[in-house]
């Protein structure tokens, strides 16, 4: 499913401000929030203005689509697109639960977007609808040399403006010695010491979900990665995982990244027909009983138990 680019004619000496205003008003939007590096460089040759304003907006034109965020509470759309290294782009939206603890942020959305897609990181540029809040610059910047990431805020003084700016003397992982998000290859040293592949997938739902619970969770303080993988009445697997903060406020829940994932495909929650959870277990976080809760606000209809498949990933892993 590709990027619906609306593709403007025009000689690169004679670019008008007519051309200029049309590439502004066409609504650019992806059916799954990722734009290769591809079709973002054609977006970015269309509009002649920078990679900044064309992440501000793919990120404005994310709010066109109100069914792709849940906002309940503030009715307040959000979103962002995130430049990873690989040159792909990744759209993030605003999620809101009712305990607002576990909302999700655009700016965390797009992260999370980038982290469980395998994306290769550091984080290049990111470009926001509104100002980011303390919580987001906080995330931001704990990504792989964050000091080089630089923020467009839609309709402010915010261009082209390093991160450090915006969030001078960080506490950033490098001040407590843990690895930055981003900072590792992905598949390289992910794998937690006691967890192992599975020996025998049961279901693409259960193999995927133990996958990213493995190679793309991760989990700075804890050692106790998780993911949450949930599978849609087309067959279609999304999958959230666990990003803890060395901050801790910050950190990313696998629910809540999972059925954001969901959203920003275009499917509603509704569609989720059955739910797995893939988790190292920890005496000082409880994984599961975070998971099952979340997706009891989330996804309602599946509270019973049948419907959610519990994965304990361990020495021997087992189904329970």
């Amino acid at each position: 499913s590709k990027a619906t680019v609306s593709v403007l004619n025009w000689t690169p000496r004679h670019h008008t401000q007519q051309q200029q205003c049309a590439w502004r008003m066409a609504v650019v939007t992806s059916p799954t929030g990722v734009f290769s590096k591809a079709e973002f460089d054609a977006i970015v040759a269309q509009g002649r203005a920078g990679v900044g304003p064309a992440l501000v907006k793919l990120a404005g034109d994310a709010t066109t689509q109100p069914c792709r965020h849940r906002v309940p509470i503030s009715d307040y759309y959000v979103a962002a697109a995130l430049l990873a290294a690989d040159g792909r782009v990744f759209i993030g939206r605003n999620l809101e639960i009712d305990d607002l603890s576990d909302s999700m942020h655009a700016e965390q959305s797009a992260l999370h977007h980038a982290v469980s897609e395998g994306a290769r990181l550091p984080v290049i540029r990111v470009g926001i609808t509104k100002p980011p809040c303390g919580l987001c610059r906080q995330i931001l910047s704990e990504t792989h040399r964050s000091q080089e990431l630089l923020v467009d805020v839609e309709d402010t003084d915010i261009a082209s403006t390093p991160l450090p700016q915006l969030l001078p003397t960080a506490f950033t992982p490098a001040v407590v010695g843990k690895h930055s998000i981003g900072e590792r290859s992905q598949g390289e040293a992910l794998r937690y010491g006691a967890m192992t592949p599975h020996p025998a997938p049961v279901t693409p739902l259960e193999e995927a979900t133990h996958t990213a619970c493995i190679h793309r969770s991760l989990s700075c303080w804890m050692e106790a990665p998780a993911a949450v993988g949930l599978e849609l009445r087309s067959g279609e697997v999304v999958v959230g995982v666990f990003i803890e903060s060395v901050a801790h406020n910050p950190t990313i829940l696998p629910a809540t990244g999972a059925a954001n994932k969901v959203l920003l495909r275009g499917h509603s929650l509704e569609d989720v027909v059955r739910a797995a959870i893939a988790y190292c277990p920890s005496p000082r976080l409880d994984h599961e009983g975070s998971a099952r809760r979340l997706l009891g606000k989330l996804c309602p209809h599946l509270t019973h138990g049948a419907t959610v498949v519990i994965r304990e990933v361990k020495q021997a892993s087992a189904r329970l």
